[in-house]
Order: C-alpha cells, then sequence, then structure tokens
C-alpha cells in the first residue's frame, strides 16, 4: 500500500501495527483492488457498530523437494482465524483473535494430532488520533509487518505471541512504537523470557517512502540478547520494496560471555501491473555461527491475486541453500485466502 501512498497500517486496518479486520475505508479500498470490483457501497454515517467480526481461512497446498540440500518446512495446510473487535466508547476498544492450526503434513493427520489453538487479543485505549496503548498478547512489532507470513527474522524469537504493553506514538512525519513483553506461552515461561523494544519512522516523500530503524533487549534465564535493526517501506506507482535487516548480540548471563552475533534479513521487490495482481522477487539470508547450520539463504518469486474482496490466492516457489550442505531445497507453494465478509 505504500506504493498508492499509505504509509501506515492504521490507514485500513483498526489495528495500529495493520493486520486483522478492516476499517470500513479499508473495505473500500480492499473492493477497489479486487479484480471482480463490486459498487462501492459507503457506510451508513447513522451506523456505530460497535461489534466487528469475521472467519478467514488460510489452505496450502505443496510440493517439497530437498533430498539433496535443506529440507523447507512446509506451512500447515490449514489456518483457521476467528477475529472479532468490539467497540467500548469512542476512545476503547477490546479485540480478539483464535488461530486454529492444523497439523503440519498430510490432512490425514488431523485424526491423529490435535490441531494447535492460539488465543490472542487485548485491550486497546486511543484518546486521539496521535496516541494509542495496547495491551495484547500478539506478534512483536516489526518494522515489515506482512501478517501470517513469518519472516526469517522473527525465527529466531521463542515466543510467537508474547504478553505485551504497546504504545503508539503519531506525530505528523513521525512514528515511535514503544513495547515490553513478558512470556506468551510455557515454554517462554520456562526460559523466564522478557524484554523491552523501540521503533522509530520517518514518512518522505508524500508518504512514499518510510525509513525507520528498531532496538530491542531481551532477557532470558540464561541468555541475554540485543538487537539493532533498520528497515524502509517505499513504493512509487506501480513498484515498490519492503526491506528489515537485523544484528544481534547475545551474552551468556552466567559468566558475560559473548555469543556470535546473528544477522537477519528479508528484502522484497515487488511489482503489481495490475491492482488486483502482485508479483514479488523476495530474499532472505540469516548467519549465526552459533546455529547448527551457520548460513542460510532464501528467495522466492511470489505473485498473488485477490480475485474478489474475500478471495485472494497466492503462488510461490521458495529455493533454500544453507552452508554446509550441498544442492538446494525448494517447496513449491499455492495458498487460498478466503474471508467473510464484515
Amino acid at each position: 500500500m505504500v506504493r498508492l501512498g499509505y504509509a501506515r497500517c492504521s490507514a485500513c486496518h483498526i489495528a495500529p501495527q495493520g493486520a486483522g479486520l478492516l476499517t470500513d475505508y479499508g473495505k473500500g479500498i480492499d473492493i477497489a483492488q479486487s479484480l471482480r470490483v463490486d459498487e462501492y457501497r459507503p457506510p451508513d454515517p447513522n451506523d456505530t457498530r460497535a461489534l466487528r467480526y469475521d472467519v478467514r481461512l488460510l489452505a496450502s497446498g505443496y510440493d517439497v523437494d530437498g533430498l539433496d540440500g535443506p529440507r523447507p518446512t512446509p506451512p500447515s495446510w490449514l489456518r483457521t482465524y476467528l477475529r472479532g473487535s468490539a467497540a467500548m466508547g469512542a476512545h476503547n476498544r477490546i479485540v480478539g483473535t483464535a488461530v486454529i492450526e492444523a497439523p503440519q503434513g498430510e490432512p490425514s493427520r488431523l485424526w491423529q494430532t490435535r490441531p494447535v489453538v492460539e488465543l490472542l487479543g487485548g485491550y486497546e485505549f486511543r484518546p486521539n488520533d496521535n496516541f494509542t496503548l495496547s495491551v495484547a498478547r500478539d506478534r512483536l512489532p516489526r518494522g515489515v509487518e506482512l501478517g501470517e507470513t513469518r519472516t526469517i527474522l522473527q525465527e529466531g524469537e521463542i515466543d510467537r505471541y508474547p504478553a505485551q504493553v504497546r504504545a503508539f506514538i503519531q506525530a505528523n512525519r513521525f512514528h515511535i512504537t514503544a513495547y515490553g513483553y513478558g512470556p506468551g506461552s510455557e515454554p517462554a515461561r520456562d526460559r523466564e523470557a522478557r524484554g523491552a523494544g523501540v521503533l522509530g519512522e520517518v514518512t518522505l516523500f508524500s508518504n512514499h517512502v518510510v525509513l525507520g530503524m528498531s532496538a530491542r533487549h531481551a532477557f532470558e534465564k540464561t541468555l541475554e540478547r540485543q538487537s539493532f535493526g533498520g528497515y524502509a517501506r517505499m513504493g512509487f506507482g506501480k513498484w515498490g520494496i519492503l526491506a528489515e535487516h537485523e544484528i544481534t548480540s547475545r551474552t551468556l548471563r552466567v559468566d558475560n560471555a559473548s555469543q556470535p552475533q546473528r544477522y537477519a534479513g528479508y528484502t522484497q521487490v515487488f511489482y503489481a501491473p495490475k491492482e488486483w495482481l502482485v508479483t514479488s522477487l523476495i530474499g532472505e539470508r540469516a548467519d549465526d555461527d552459533a546455529a547448527a547450520i551457520s548460513q542460510t539463504f532464501r528467495w522466492r518469486p511470489e505473485v498473488q491475486a485477490r480475485l474478489t474482496d474475500f478471495i485472494t490466492i497466492t503462488g510461490s516457489v521458495r529455493t533454500d541453500t544453507a552452508r554446509g550442505k550441498t544442492g538446494s531445497g525448494r517447496i513449491y507453494l499455492v495458498q487460498i485466502a478466503v474471508k467473510t465478509l464484515q
């Protein structure tokens, strides 16, 4: 959306960090960017719905080829999202999402292994358009937010949905997100995982360029991490770039011994020949001498087609290479996202 001059996700989404339910304005944009464009019906100004909800299904079909190289991990074949938001007056809101994820592998495993269920949500206080305070269990804030897609940067996070307090501050061209977090899962509680971080960004060139920096200090029972990164979201006309790169230093808390640094980076160059059709070339890399595989590189071409405002199809071919392994692994992936209309 940055290529159209939307620098922040809150232009179309209810949540300040993006993803999830759309605002009435966002639903109009959703319709306009579909192959089958229906007539947009503006909301009734007298309709002040306090409750919004939808259901989203993400089905995946794939084929993995990695006999002579690193074998990519396929996604769950089915994820279900039950999303809701309830406004309590003009400044308060309660949000919630239930994520039901089928076990990886063949669909028949669903009868043998229970699906994974995650309950997310929280409370938001927004006294004005420039400030939002949130208490939630959710993904940690990132400079490049891709919704259900996890980048190689997020694979370094042991807790997928930590409990956190977040503040979103906006002033003219500047935006700051500050947060503190604690354990949101049993493994994170066992490791006493907690920390705090901040993202700061500035918008340039009529909201077509966003440049930002991030910092995070994380603690565990035996390890301490400090991460510093930079990110960019930019786009003009039909093309754009999304990029986020980060370096993490680690120290053992027992004897203050330093561990090797971890670098992780994500870059996506995209081109939209049509509003409903987006093509991308994506590259990801991680260097970590403390890991079993010290260097990983992934790249994939991707095509996404929004057929209607409730059906989107995405196809990609991801190739993985790793230091110390001959050959490469490859995953052919097709995903269909279906959602109910809000």
